[in-house]
């Protein structure tokens, strides 16, 4: 989205679907391309909703990241798996902070992930832990959950196409975070 500053609308590239009213010019390539003016108001309050939805999906990741830490602890030998696991729990808890607070900015309050997805999450570690539960087993538990909030996480980034810089920034820093937790997680398996 473009704006300037001053002006009270402002065209932007848009889904026709979404704003009926946009104009189609014809592009080089054939396609056509969709503009129309919105109102600045409108374009902030977007871009808010991008944000918050983008939020939202961060601190689920967060707090089932934390929960299958905790989870997995209790099977935890290796003093040193231990230690990196604490360390990452303490990361996540911290971004989810931060989450928390970006939320506040935005008038809204932070949710708990599904009841579904925690029970899958839940008994899928469970069974897992059962079967065998030495640091090779719980490294790959842990890299399985680090490589689905890396999609997650990097999908909703791309979706959320407009939530702000802060909102996009913390994304990215639970990305990295995944990222190296991961990283280390290879020592183990």
């Amino acid at each position: 989205m473009s704006r300037k500053t001053g002006d009270s609308f402002s065209p932007i590239t848009v889904e026709p679907a979404t704003y009926p009213q946009a104009q189609a010019y014809p592009q080089s390539n054939g396609e056509p391309l969709y503009v129309a003016r919105v109102g600045v108001a409108e374009m902030e309050s977007e871009m808010s909703d991008d944000s918050v939805c983008l939020l939202k999906e961060c601190s689920s990741g967060c707090k089932m990241a934390c929960k299958s830490i905790r989870q997995v602890k209790e099977f935890v030998k290796d003093k040193k798996l231990e230690s990196i696991l604490d360390r990452y729990k303490d990361k996540h808890e911290k971004i989810e902070q931060e989450v928390i607070a970006q939320l506040g900015e935005h008038g809204k309050h932070d949710e708990e992930p599904s009841a579904m997805a925690k029970m899958f999450s839940w008994v899928d570690t469970e069974i897992k832990m059962l079967m065998n539960a030495d640091a090779h087993k719980i490294s790959k538990i842990m890299m399985d959950g680090c490589n689905m909030g890396i999609q997650s996480v990097s999908e909703y980034i791309n979706k959320y196409t407009g939530a702000d810089e802060d909102s996009v920034n913390t994304a990215k820093k639970l990305v990295k975070t995944e990222e190296d937790f991961m990283e280390e997680m290879k020592a183990f398996v």
